[in-house]
């Protein structure tokens, strides 16, 4: 049905750019002809359309509720999260594997559904509003996306170097804080993840916008005096601009939390299939750890006020931990199968 209607939609436009060309009186522009396709699209078909490819948290296969504890608090030691919701907040685990044989959308005889899934995107915790998805405002929660880190412990980069070249603690940090100054360019670059489609092997968008080159492998220098590097794999899989999405005006600052974390705070405007939002993203480390996490507070642009007030208080009040589902296997295969009991 997706195809069949943004297929329709490109006839529309085709056929209005026609009457435009011939008439300067038209009924329907093309801004006007695609915007009521996706509207369509988005009611009839797919209100989570704002979210990355493949997540829609009316999947039930793909995707459960967590429960708070008894002391009220959500834990997600796979992801190294921990936190008590904020109040009216619900969290929704999201993961699916692109190799289970058993999923109802991975079809071994349709290429459009077979081993179908968003490598931006393979698990995540969405936290929503009771008016979600009409109001598109929520938190998502995760460590990797587009992008992989790999932070080394100081004992790591010890047992490397001669010597001459070890660390102490406090140069360690310093290195380590140096060293993600220098790739947050690099990871705000990869926030352009909400453009794409990831899974249309015909070429259903405009072929220009297809995205094909070698997976790039990124990291600082090859010196061995670095402690932090990091990873893209998503460019190793076409990848196609989605219809009316952009992504503008983005800029990052350092950010230090009362909670001893520091990063960095990506912000921009995301526009998704129509849906205009304003993204506020911290990539946050926490000493002693491995892993950088990603928190995302997603804003509906429709909206004068937001529903999530208090970002700040969130970001300080939540317990970081190295993932535990980090040291299961590798990125594409550490979220799946037999974990899935284990949440």
């Amino acid at each position: 049905m997706k195809r069949q209607l943004l297929i329709a939609a490109a006839a529309l436009l085709c056929l209005t750019a026609c009457a435009d060309a011939d008439s300067s009186s038209s009924s329907m522009t093309s801004s006007e002809a695609l915007e009521s396709a996706l509207d369509e699209y988005a009611k009839e078909e797919n209100p989570y359309a704002f979210l990355p490819e493949t997540v829609r948290l009316d999947d039930t296969y793909h995707v459960h509720e967590a429960e708070p504890d008894a002391e009220g608090m959500i834990s997600l030691p796979k992801l190294g999260f921990r936190y008590a919701a904020p109040a009216g907040m619900q969290t929704y685990v999201f993961e699916r594997d692109p190799w289970d044989k058993d999923d109802p959308y991975n079809d071994t005889n349709n290429a459009e559904h077979y081993y179908y899934s968003n490598y931006s995107c393979e698990a995540a915790a969405f936290l929503t509003t009771s008016f979600f998805p009409e109001v598109t405002d929520h938190i998502r929660l995760c460590y990797w996306t587009e992008v992989d880190v790999l932070i080394q412990t100081r004992e790591e980069y010890n047992d490397r170097v001669p010597p001459e070249k070890q660390l102490n603690e406090s140069d360690y940090y310093e290195t380590l804080r140096q060293n993600f100054e220098r790739v947050i360019p690099f990871i705000a670059s990869t926030e352009d993840l909400y453009c794409y489609d990831y899974n249309d092997p015909d070429h259903l968008y405009d072929p220009s916008s297809a995205d094909s080159s070698e997976a790039e492998i990124m990291q600082l220098d090859p010196y061995e005096d670095y402690v932090l590097y990091v990873g893209s794999y998503i460019n190793s899989s076409t990848k196609h601009l989605a219809p009316s999405s952009e992504r503008t005006n983005v800029n990052t600052e350092y950010v230090e939390l009362s909670n001893e974390c520091y990063g960095y705070k990506i912000t921009y405007d995301q526009t998704r299939y129509g849906f205009p939002m304003e993204k506020h993203v911290y990539w946050l480390y926490t000493r002693g750890q491995k892993r950088l996490h990603r928190i995302e507070f997603s804003y509906d642009k429709r909206r004068t006020e937001p529903l999530i007030t208090d970002e700040q208080g969130f970001l300080e009040s939540l317990e970081l931990l190295d993932p535990e589902i980090a040291a299961e296997g590798s990125v594409q295969q550490n979220y799946f199968g037999d974990l899935k009991k284990n949440w």
